[in-house]
C-alpha cells in the first residue's frame, strides 16, 4: 500500500471497500506476526494513526490515571526544560567556540516537521541503513536510561524483547516488542521498536508493526474493569535510525469490548487512535534536549503508576 494509512474512521472506512474487508473483523480472518502484517490485518485492528509534528502537549501525550499525577509531571517537564545538560568546568584561557550545533540562541534549528530529506539519492547517500538494527535497538536504550539513571526511579527500561500474544476468536498472532519500559513486576509501561533504516523508506510497513504491537500488548495485559477511555496510557517509543518518534494510544471501552468479541448488538466497535509524534533527530542538541524531557516524564509517570 503506497497511499497513506486512514487517519480517521471516514478514510478508514473507504480503505476497508478498497481492500474489500468492511464486513469482516479481525476475530473472522487469518492473522499472522506483527512483524509480517499485511493491510487487510491492519484494518480489521480499526486503526486511525495520526501524525504530528514534534510539539509536546502534555494533555495528550502523558494523560495519567490520576489528575494529580498530570500536575505533578507538568510542573516536572516544566522544570526539565529549564535544565542545562553541560558539566561545569573552569573557564579555559583561551575562549573556545562552541560548535555551531550548540549554537541554538544564534542560528535556530529549523523545526523537525519542516526538515526535508531532499532526492531519494541524498537519502540513500546521507543515511544508509545500519548495518545491524541492534546498534540502534542497544542505542535507544542506553539513551533512555541515560535520564533517570542518577534519580531514584525504580522503573527502567531494558533490552528484553518482551512477546505478546494477542488470542482472537478464530487466530491469533504474536508481537515481539524490542525493548520496555519496566520495574521488575509483570506489568510493562512503556514499548520499544527501532528499525535499522528511517522511517520514510518502509513508512507503511513500520507503521503497521507497531500498531499491532499495542493492540496485542492491550490484549496481554488488560486494562482495568472500570476502564472508560483513555490517551497517553500506552506509549511507544521507536527509533528508525538516527530518529525517534513517540507514540500515545486512545481507545475507549467499545474498542476493548471489539477486541474480545464482547460488543452489544447496538454497540460500535470504537477505534485504536494513534498520535504519533516525531521525529526528534538525535543527531541534534535541541531535539536531545527537549525530548529529553518527555522522557524523563514518561518515566516518571510510569513510576505514579505502579505506586497506584
Amino acid at each position: 500500500m503506497s497511499e497513506q494509512l486512514p487517519v480517521n474512521p471516514s478514510k478508514w472506512d473507504v480503505a476497508a471497500r478498497l481492500e474489500k474487508v468492511e464486513n469482516k473483523t479481525i476475530h473472522n480472518i487469518d492473522l499472522t506476526s506483527a512483524s509480517t502484517i499485511q493491510l487487510e490485518q491492519y484494518l480489521m485492528l480499526r486503526v486511525a494513526r495520526i501524525p504530528h509534528d514534534t510539539e509536546f502537549r502534555p494533555n495528550v501525550a502523558i494523560s495519567p490515571i490520576a489528575h494529580r499525577t498530570r500536575g505533578q509531571l507538568k510542573r516536572v517537564e516544566e522544570g526539565v526544560r529549564k535544565l542545562t545538560f553541560e558539566t561545569p568546568t573552569k573557564p579555559p584561557s583561551t575562549p573556545v567556540l562552541k560548535p555551531e550545533l550548540e549554537h541554538d540562541e544564534v542560528t535556530p534549528e529549523t523545526p523537525p516537521e519542516k526538515r526535508s530529506y531532499g532526492p531519494q539519492e541524498l537519502l540513500d547517500l546521507n543515511f544508509p541503513r545500519t548495518k545491524d538494527e541492534q546498534i540502534v535497538n542497544t542505542a535507544l536504550i542506553d539513551f533512555l536510561n541515560a535520564f533517570t539513571i542518577h534519580m531514584n526511579v525504580q522503573s527502567h527500561w531494558t533490552l528484553y524483547r518482551k512477546p505478546f500474544v494477542a488470542n482472537f476468536r478464530s487466530a491469533s498472532f504474536e508481537a515481539r516488542t524490542d525493548g520496555c519500559l519496566e520495574d521488575g513486576g509483570p506489568k510493562t509501561f512503556a514499548i520499544v521498536e527501532v528499525k535499522p533504516m528511517v522511517r520514510f523508506k518502509q513508512s507503511n510497513r513500520i507503521s503497521m508493526q507497531e500498531a499491532a504491537e499495542i493492540v496485542a500488548w492491550i490484549k496481554c495485559e488488560p486494562d482495568p474493569d472500570d476502564f472508560t477511555s483513555g490517551c497517553g496510557l500506552r506509549i511507544l517509543i521507536s527509533q528508525d535510525r538516527h530518529e525517534i518518534y513517540l507514540t500515545f494510544a486512545e481507545y475507549d471501552a467499545n474498542y476493548i469490548r471489539y477486541l474480545n468479541n464482547t460488543l452489544g448488538k447496538d454497540e460500535k466497535p470504537g477505534f485504536l487512535t494513534l498520535h504519533v509524534f516525531g521525529p526528534w533527530d538525535t543527531t541534534r542538541a535541541g531535539d536531545v534536549k527537549q525530548l529529553g524531557s518527555i522522557l524523563l516524564a514518561i518515566a516518571l509517570r510510569a513510576q505514579e503508576d505502579a505506586r497506584t
